[in-house]
């Protein structure tokens, strides 16, 4: 049996992933089990780490740190996953130490690593994991921060939090300036940093459900929005519930749209956004999908972020699927 790859980011919430290295390699000694410990030394290094694991053979990859190391790490499984055909990504343990841990809070995941631990050693006799879902980005850009750099086309895996356009992914940039707040208390302060000021953009916005009589139809959203979010999870930004009535193993996405509205207007549906309030607002379009496409108009372009991590800053256009009940997760 091939050993599990623990996958750390030392840097990961202002260090309290490597204050946490100790407790994490004594519970994983207590429960027997055998791993090998690497650490990421810069961006992107998570995701290689776990492709090369998986393809290397190991059954159980485990990352320390977070939502943006889960991020990477998810990717690398995936990427593995296609590179050998395989039916799934793996599986995957988590060791919350990150700023926001929405990954492990959307899964009602444990934080002790003795109990993490011990999950993953039933796992290993039980074989008992949740299947959830990935949801496959496909983002075109014309460059960094709106240069003249040639179109390009990326594709990125998402898994528990969002995919944000607009305001979300601005705060997420703003947020990356405020290194000494943590949680939802850094989110909301880099959402009220962001607002001030912020202006509604034209979009458009393309998804298929099924309506009440079964048949597929194809609904559109063509107006000036203050942001659109794509959740496969309920919760993201450090406790926003954005996409609070998502399902994480259901093979959809739940879809937000805020429309145009004023700045006032625009503080109470953040205020909302804390329990999932705002899905009641006239100004909000929800929806269901698993399969959505985003355009801008004018020839615009706008940031864009996957699970708090900034994916594009000048994306032209985003279309998405969903890999269904494509990753384990232990826990």
């Amino acid at each position: 049996m091939h050993p599990i790859k623990l996958i750390m980011n030392p840097a990961a919430g202002s260090g309290a992933s490597l204050k946490s290295k100790q407790k994490i390699c004594a519970a994983l000694d207590d429960a027997g089990l055998v791993y090998e410990l690497v650490e990421t030394n810069a961006p992107g290094h998570a995701e290689e780490l776990a492709r090369q694991a998986s393809l290397a053979g190991s059954t159980v990859v485990a990352a320390a740190g977070g939502d943006g190391t889960i991020h990477e790490v998810i990717n690398g499984l995936v990427l593995a996953a296609q590179e050998q055909g395989a039916a799934t990504a793996g599986r995957l343990a988590i060791f919350p130490c990150g700023t926001g841990n929405d990954f492990a809070a959307s899964l009602r995941l444990a934080t002790d690593p003795v109990t993490v631990a011990t999950g993953i050693r039933t796992a290993g006799e039980t074989g008992v994991c949740r299947a959830v879902d990935i949801g496959v980005a496909i983002v075109e850009s014309v460059g960094q921060r709106g240069s003249d750099a040639e179109a390009r086309k990326e594709t990125r895996y998402f898994f528990n939090n969002n995919l944000g356009i607009g305001l979300e992914a601005q705060v997420v940039i703003n947020a990356q300036k405020m290194p000494l707040l943590s949680g939802v208390l850094l989110y909301v302060a880099a959402a009220l940093r962001t607002i001030v000021g912020y202006r509604a953009f034209p979009i458009e916005v393309e998804w298929s459900e099924v309506d009440p009589a079964g048949a597929d139809v194809r609904r559109t959203f063509a107006d000036e929005a203050m942001l659109v979010t794509l959740g496969n999870g309920w919760r993201s930004g450090g406790g926003f519930r954005l996409t609070p009535d998502a399902v994480l193993d259901d093979g959809l996405l739940e879809i937000g749209i805020a429309g145009k509205v004023g700045l006032l207007r625009l503080l109470g549906l953040l205020a909302k956004a804390l329990n999932g309030k705002h899905v009641n607002d006239p100004a909000v379009t929800m929806a269901r999908s698993d399969s959505i496409q985003i355009r801008w108009v004018n020839d615009q372009s706008f940031a864009v972020h996957t699970d708090g991590e900034v994916l594009s800053y000048a994306a032209t256009g985003i279309t998405v699927s969903m890999l269904p009940q494509y990753l384990e997760v232990i826990g």
